[in-house]
């Protein structure tokens, strides 16, 4: 059997954080790797080299993919694994191309009709990762900071912030509560 290389190994634990992290944001009760999703991550972390895939997009990808059906251990090495990735990069990119006042508009009118088409509270919207609304959009959008939004999505919409220094102007424009991220900005 031959041994994995250092990097594949270092994939193969991002690919588990990801799918657990992707399975707790659910409600499932997967704390801790099982032998199934270890050697299937192993497996897909060699995919992820050759396709040169971020891990964490591809679980992300793979999670969207089987959200309906349920997210498994085996998905991770799907016949259709690289196309759904593809796909995924391909759409993330287009949404990335849209001017952010139009994805901030999206978002706003997206969240709207959701509240308007449930009976759910505003914070359970919020922390629906089913949902695709941004990690600054999230934090920053109600009128109250919401301590469990804010702990869940603060790190990602940060980083986002960091990479994108536009967004802050939005948000002021916007009359958000931009200290809620915890930045000085």
């Amino acid at each position: 059997m031959e041994e994995n290389s250092p990097r594949q190994e270092q994939y193969a634990k991002q690919l588990v954080a990801a799918f657990l992290e992707k399975k707790k944001s659910v409600g499932a009760l997967w704390l801790q790797a099982s032998i199934p999703l270890t050697k299937a991550a192993n497996k897909a972390a060699e995919r992820c080299l050759d396709m040169g895939a971020n891990p964490t997009d591809y679980v992300e990808a793979l999670f969207w993919r089987y959200r309906d059906t349920g997210f498994h251990p085996n998905h991770l090495n799907a016949q259709d694994a690289a196309s759904v990735y593809r796909a995924y990069v391909e759409r993330k990119r287009d949404i990335v191309e849209l001017s952010l006042p139009d994805t901030y508009r999206m978002q706003k009118e997206y969240l709207r009709t959701a509240i308007t088409n449930t009976n759910r509270k505003l914070e359970h919207i919020l922390l629906d990762d089913a949902l695709d609304f941004a990690p600054w959009f999230r934090v920053c959008i109600t009128k109250e900071k919401i301590p469990a939004v804010v702990e869940k999505y603060g790190k990602r919409a940060r980083r986002l912030i960091e990479q994108h220094t536009e967004i802050v102007n939005l948000l002021r424009r916007e009359h958000l509560d931009v200290s809620r991220l915890g930045m000085t900005i």
